[in-house]
């Protein structure tokens, strides 16, 4: 980042991921585009995890999409310069595909990525935090 460069970011802390494999899935989702919708596919093969996405807007508020268990943990906005917004979805059982979507007005250029966390034991979602820079 420049001097003049602003960011979004979120922490979240997990208990209970499988520390030798904790992506549930490989090569982890990524997806880009310039539109007024954000959306990703990911598909956890193992019952329990869970799913964890991240998108970045430039500057215009977004409004998560609907799926049932999934809580925003994050969405913030810096002016006209970028949102940044995080999720979760787990534990996801049955394992199978899940779509995760974030809407906003108007066409924006936007990137979204999405991890699944392998069950060792049973995880948990511990704390989240966001930070604005």
């Amino acid at each position: 980042l420049n001097g003049s460069d602003q960011i979004v970011a979120g922490a979240l802390v997990f208990t209970g991921v499988d520390l030798t494999t904790p992506a549930d899935v490989t090569p982890l989702p990524a997806t880009t585009g310039n539109s007024n919708t954000a959306s990703i596919t990911i598909t956890p093969v193992t019952d329990n995890a869970w799913i964890v996405d991240v998108v970045s807007v430039s500057g215009v508020a977004i409004t998560m999409g609907g799926l049932a268990g999934r809580q925003q943990r994050w969405n913030m906005r810096l002016g006209n310069s970028v949102t940044g917004a995080g999720s979760t979805l787990g534990p996801v059982s049955p394992a199978g595909a899940r779509t995760l979507q974030w809407t906003w007005n108007g066409n924006r250029r936007w990137a979204q990525v999405a991890i699944a966390l392998r069950p060792g034991a049973t995880p948990q979602l511990v704390r989240w935090s966001e930070v604005v820079q």
